[in-house]
């Protein structure tokens, strides 16, 4: 954490009264290239949607923040919201998210500070940045059912990928199979994108931008993937 850490969460909880306040993630000094492609596919719009801005500064304190905003390695809960809510147990991963959108819905005051980041260890395999991201979309399908929540046309994004890349041997010389050289493209840009971002923690640009274009659509595939899986397990529990 910056030296200034407690002294704004102390001066934020006199202030502003928050019941939830937390702040983004940032990488620790000397990361692997794998760290570093991971950390800025996480704070692009176009990887993350939304939840981007849970790894970046914002420009000012965001009153009205979401738990789209916020981070569980980074987050101040009162004490006394305990006595009526709780992290679901049942909930292998965004158990945060399903209990900061309970303390939304009942008119909770939640708040996103940019100067309280810290530094937060980034996962360097490939094979757990997958599965982090395919239970993040399979508990994000399940928070849906369990809220009652429709969610954002984002977090639908990545399934309908999913089943796009499915079918694209059956479309690729149509219209729509020429949408993934649009997505290609798109990546490239991210991709290159990525070499001032590497300059900032001094690691090979080249190595970076190599995990960019594998970590990109991995993050998209495994997180449409667990939004699909759920989705198909909850349908056919349904029907059973």
């Amino acid at each position: 954490m910056p030296s200034h850490y407690f002294s704004i969460l102390e001066k934020s909880l006199v202030d502003h009264n928050p019941d939830v306040i937390g702040g983004p993630d940032f990488l620790p000094p000397e990361p692997t290239a794998t760290q570093v492609a991971y950390a800025f596919a996480q704070s692009e719009p176009f990887v993350t949607g939304h939840t981007s801005f849970r790894h970046k500064r914002r420009s000012g304190i965001n009153f009205d923040a979401t738990e789209s905003d916020l981070i569980l390695c980074n987050l101040w809960i009162r004490a006394g919201v305990f006595e009526s809510f709780s992290f679901p147990s049942h909930y292998f991963r965004n158990e945060e998210n399903y209990l900061l959108s309970q303390l939304k819905s009942e008119g909770k005051k939640l708040i996103a500070h940019p100067d309280l980041w810290l530094c937060h260890e980034k996962k360097s395999d490939l094979k757990k940045i997958f599965f982090a991201c395919y239970r993040s979309g399979f508990y994000r399908r399940k928070m849906m059912v369990d809220l009652k929540q429709s969610g954002s046309i984002l977090f639908w994004v990545p399934m309908i990928f999913v089943l796009y890349l499915i079918a694209l041997p059956f479309v690729y010389k149509s219209l729509l199979g020429s949408l993934i050289q649009g997505y290609v493209i798109l990546v490239i840009l991210h991709v290159l994108k990525a070499v001032g971002f590497s300059y900032n923690f001094n690691v090979s640009s080249t190595k970076v931008q190599i995990m960019t274009f594998i970590i990109i659509p991995l993050i998209h595939i495994s997180y449409g993937l667990g939004l699909l899986t759920a989705t198909l397990r909850l349908n056919l529990g349904n029907r059973l």
